[in-house]
């Protein structure tokens, strides 16, 4: 008996395989030679979110949006973390619409207390709203643009006392911090060091009770 080598081996292997293929797929009416289709790989983009929501959920989470519900609480309902909630949103424009018009309802809400309030005499919250709806600054130098090389005057006023006596003033109003007798003066150079040390060394003759009591010793 004559030994068969690889290559023969292999070419008759592939002949029995063919001659299986024939006979299963005669009966059927397929060709032998066609080759199973192969499964190719999607050039699309693979979704961000893989949790999509249907027409019932997005619409519960569009009320719950307008409904001020906090988005932990959202998320738990639907079985989905914030990061994820967060992304269908993103991706949604009906709930970032839901989420403007919630932002805008706040606005309102808010503006008419601050109206209220300005009303009755706030003027806390009348200055807010002057800033916050109607632009209004007390200075305008955010505004000013300065380009190089222009020229601008600087308006000096008028003081009420000249340079000397008004030296004189801040130095009569400084001594008090910087002379004096520290044990005679609260404000002077090394007043508070005393008084620290002085609290330290202090003798305790009271104590507070834990009923509220107080126990004094007499010395």
């Amino acid at each position: 008996m004559t030994k068969l080598t690889r290559s023969e081996k292999s070419i008759l292997n592939r002949q029995a395989h063919a001659a299986e293929r024939a006979t299963v797929a005669k009966p059927r009416g397929l060709d032998p030679l066609d080759e199973p289709v192969q499964t190719r790989v999607s050039l699309k983009p693979i979704p961000w979110n893989k949790t999509v929501l249907t027409i019932e959920e997005r619409d519960a989470v569009s009320v719950a949006l307008l409904g001020g519900y906090p988005r932990a609480e959202i998320a738990v309902a639907l079985g989905v973390n914030v990061t994820t909630l967060r992304r269908l949103i993103t991706d949604d424009k009906v709930l970032m619409d839901a989420v403007a018009a919630r932002k805008d309802l706040e606005e309102a809400e808010l503006c008419d207390l601050l109206t209220a309030n300005a009303r009755r005499g706030d003027s806390a919250a009348a200055m807010f709203l002057l800033k916050a709806r109607h632009g209004y600054r007390d200075r305008d130098d955010a505004n000013q643009k300065r380009d190089e090389g222009k020229k601008f005057g600087v308006m000096l006023m008028p003081a009420p006392m000249s340079f000397d006596d008004w030296s004189a003033s801040t130095a009569a109003q400084q001594a008090q911090f910087r002379e004096g007798d520290p044990t005679t003066s609260a404000f002077a150079p090394g007043a508070q060091e005393l008084a620290d040390r002085a609290q330290r060394h202090a003798l305790r003759t009271r104590t507070i009770l834990s009923d509220g009591m107080s126990m004094e010793r007499c010395v």
